[in-house]
């Protein structure tokens, strides 16, 4: 687990205190979720998939939304459950 150091790592570390994820949390998805917001990736990622969106939509919203570069496949990696259902 990687300690709260000063400046970027702060914010994140902040964001993981208040992180309600019950998947396994690498530090890119604690980025996206402190950089999402309220909302945070699980529920981004869900409401789009419910809509039937592609994971490479999904995965350019979130780059506009954050700045974050982040592939479609890695997406439906961390959600396997979210791609059978809306394939």
């Amino acid at each position: 687990m990687v300690s709260c150091q000063p400046q970027v790592w702060q914010i994140i570390c902040q964001g993981i205190k208040s992180d309600t994820v019950t998947r396994q949390a690498t530090t890119r998805r604690r980025l996206l979720n402190v950089l999402l917001g309220d909302k945070g990736l699980d529920t981004f990622v869900s409401e789009r998939r419910q809509r039937g969106m592609a994971w490479r939509i999904i995965a350019r919203e979130i780059y506009e939304h954050t700045g974050e570069d982040i592939t479609g496949q890695t997406l439906s990696q961390w959600y396997p459950e979210d791609d059978q259902r809306a394939s």
